[in-house]
């Protein structure tokens, strides 16, 4: 019996950094685009369910670019995350 395996070989990969590390990887740009809509959703979500931090954040350059700000409504602190798409050539 033959087996014929058929995989598309993709030219590059989009990564989703989150401040400059490495989290997750797709191999088109429109499931790297959903993955960080979902990550938007989530964090809207979570600042429903819960009364200490507050989360806010801009998608930018055509929503390749996730800037989330999180602040302490206790301690009136502010944290900036950064999520990024990146292409990378597949090797």
């Amino acid at each position: 019996m033959i087996s014929i395996n058929i995989s598309k070989k993709y030219k590059y990969k989009y990564i989703i950094l989150r401040n400059r590390r490495q989290i997750s990887e797709f191999n088109t740009k429109k499931q790297a685009s959903l993955a960080l809509q979902q990550t938007s959703e989530s964090y809207t979500r979570l600042n429903y369910e819960q009364d200490i931090f507050n989360f806010t954040f801009t998608f930018l350059q055509g929503g390749s670019v996730l800037s989330l700000y999180t602040r302490n409504r206790i301690a009136d602190e502010e944290f900036r995350d950064w999520f990024e798409i990146r292409r990378i050539l597949n090797e």
